[in-house]
């Protein structure tokens, strides 16, 4: 019969058991009760002393640590050994949380819509988790991709958390969210009548108080449209990005005489569709 490990429980009201290798010195809390150090047979464990993570494992020692001590003021850890040396060790070097360099988000967003922003970070450790969010202000239901569902003023908090539970400062960052807006048509300059096989320009007038209109959708309703030709084309970037109102040029030519009907409607970034508009004109 093979010989295994048996595992021994946890007495009643402990929580874990520490030690990587055998516990050979004491135990001891840092004078703001933030962290614990611990003695072992192979080195000096520093843990999270809310949660017990180990944050740091220090090795320097050639035989087992039997004593270990803060400073007053918990900056500077020592610890004896058995190979007969004291090291100590600058905690303000090991105990390092990471830093928040900058972040970018846009002022505006529009809701029910994901907005995307940056976090510049330092984090000397390497072992940065995971990024917190509390909301100060605003009712956001959904802070993995801060996408909001009511127009208003948000200010968010963000504080950056690493394998040790060290925390950075946190950043404030604020923005408007507004309930988008489709584009309208206000009017469409184009004759009743046009000649054969020459461009007739056209005009179409519009407002967008978003200033997201990224094209101009024509469509025949009747008419061939192996005949008919819309200029640049029937679908087109009218190029009126950011504008929140104002006109664009369309050119129309057609190749046979008859009764034309067109149907434009403008589409923004998010795929809002102003009203439709309806084109009448006959080609001689």
């Amino acid at each position: 019969m093979g010989l295994g490990q048996a595992e021994i429980p946890l007495l009643e009201g402990a929580v874990m058991r520490l030690g990587l290798g055998s516990i050979t010195g004491n135990v001891v809390f840092s004078p703001d009760s933030r962290y614990l150090a611990v003695g072992t047979s192979l080195g000096v464990e520093l843990r999270d002393a809310g949660t017990l993570e180990l944050i740091q494992f220090l090795s320097g020692h050639t035989y087992w640590v039997n004593s270990v001590a803060f400073s007053p003021a918990g900056k500077t850890l020592a610890s004896g050994s058995l190979d007969g040396t004291v090291l100590l060790w600058d905690l303000t070097l090991i105990l390092q949380p990471p830093t928040i360099v900058a972040l970018t988000f846009p002022g505006e967003v529009f809701t029910s819509v994901e907005a995307q922003g940056t976090i510049w970070f330092v984090d000397p450790n390497a072992d940065l988790v995971r990024a917190e969010f509390a909301v100060l202000e605003g009712l956001l239901t959904n802070l993995f991709t801060l996408k909001v569902d009511q127009p208003g003023r948000y200010r968010i908090q963000v504080t950056l958390v690493d394998a040790a539970g060290l925390r950075s400062e946190p950043k404030e960052f604020g923005f408007e969210a507004k309930t988008p807006t489709a584009p309208r048509i206000v009017r469409v300059t184009f004759p009743g009548s046009v000649s054969l096989n020459q461009e007739q320009n056209g005009i179409v007038r519009f407002e967008d108080p978003d200033g997201d209109v990224v094209r101009a959708e024509f469509t025949v309703v009747e008419g061939d449209p192996a005949t008919i030709r819309v200029l640049p084309a029937f679908v087109f970037d009218p190029e009126v990005r950011w504008m929140t109102s104002g006109p664009f040029r369309f050119t129309v030519v057609v190749t046979k005489a008859r009764t034309v009907k067109l149907r434009l409607v403008l589409v923004d970034s998010l795929g809002l569709r102003s009203q439709l508009h309806e084109l009448l004109f006959t080609v001689e």
